[in-house]
């Protein structure tokens, strides 16, 4: 049998400091068009087509225990394959916000095996870590 399926919650203490920002921008396309400046006047001739977006997602703290996330799932199958739950990997997951991004907010971490929702420590497998450090 392989390595069960597990899942994370994380404490986080967030102290003065709880926001990062996290801006998208997809650049704008001009066609058909040329535009000239004079003395602080723009003129375009022709026709543009002008399209852009920026999104700005603030990333906020929130203090306590988060939900339980899991962003790996094992192959039941294959006895090689282990599940992991890195912290690092879960502060860049778009789906996530622990301690609004900031692991180092990260206070304490509690693991289980999803299905059975048993502590990591009960679930008969060896060789497993669950920290502030690494995550699962």
């Amino acid at each position: 049998e392989g390595c069960h399926d597990y899942e994370i919650s994380v404490l986080c203490k967030c102290g003065e400091t709880t926001t990062q920002q996290t801006t998208s921008t997809i650049a704008p396309t001009t066609t058909g068009s040329q535009t000239s400046t004079t003395t602080g006047i723009t003129t375009t001739t022709g026709q543009a087509t002008t399209t852009g977006m920026t999104t700005t997602t603030p990333k906020v703290c929130v203090e306590g225990w988060t939900d339980w996330v899991s962003s790996h799932t094992p192959n039941l199958d294959d006895v090689m394959d282990g599940d992991y739950e890195y912290l690092n990997v879960l502060d860049y997951d778009t789906h996530f916000n622990l301690c609004g991004g900031d692991m180092s907010m990260v206070a304490d971490i509690d693991c289980r095996e999803i299905n059975s929702q048993t502590p990591w420590t009960s679930t008969g497998q060896s060789d497993l870590i669950c920290d502030t450090l690494t995550g699962f």
